[in-house]
């Protein structure tokens, strides 16, 4: 199996705040998925963003939540190309799943278990505890798997 190709589009080093003037818009879309509904967000940096559930309503709200005090903009034509690729991937997954990320939300321990999890090849499974023991953490297990869940963006990495 080959490894995602994601890492290189993601700047980890970026400051998680302030947002630079002008930063505060995140637009989105929604599409159908084999899965089920899925909305893909985007900052001007880049996919922050993808949620998968039952409705438009949920993800919607779920988004608000996430991003509180953002400006959010539906609809987005800004995000169609990226909700076009993360559609196709959850119908046909593949190594080379290529998106700019904004990642800049989380902490900075968890922005490097999320720069860890982009590390493993499309379909490899990972246990939390080798996943702690990669980012030199070993007794961090729990807060690993933390990290791992509060990640906005998808499981294209496995």
């Amino acid at each position: 199996m080959q490894p995602t190709n994601i890492k290189a589009s993601i700047n980890s080093t970026l400051p998680v705040k302030p947002l630079a003037s002008g930063d505060d818009h995140i637009f989105f879309s929604v599409g159908d998925s084999p899965v089920g509904k899925v909305l893909v967000a985007r900052t001007i940096v880049g996919v922050c963003a993808v949620l998968i559930g039952a409705s438009r309503h949920a993800l919607e709200s779920d988004l608000e939540a996430r991003f509180p005090g953002r400006t959010l903009v539906g609809n987005a034509a800004k995000v169609q190309d990226d909700l076009g690729k993360v559609v196709q991937f959850i119908a046909a997954p593949h190594g080379d799943f290529n998106l700019p990320l904004d990642m800049r939300h989380g902490t900075v321990f968890q922005r490097r278990v999320w720069d860890a999890l982009l590390t493993i090849p499309c379909g490899a499974r990972i246990s939390y505890s080798a996943l702690a023991r990669r980012i030199g953490e070993p007794k961090a297990v729990r807060a690993v798997a933390s990290a791992s869940g509060a990640a906005h963006e998808p499981r294209t990495r496995p």
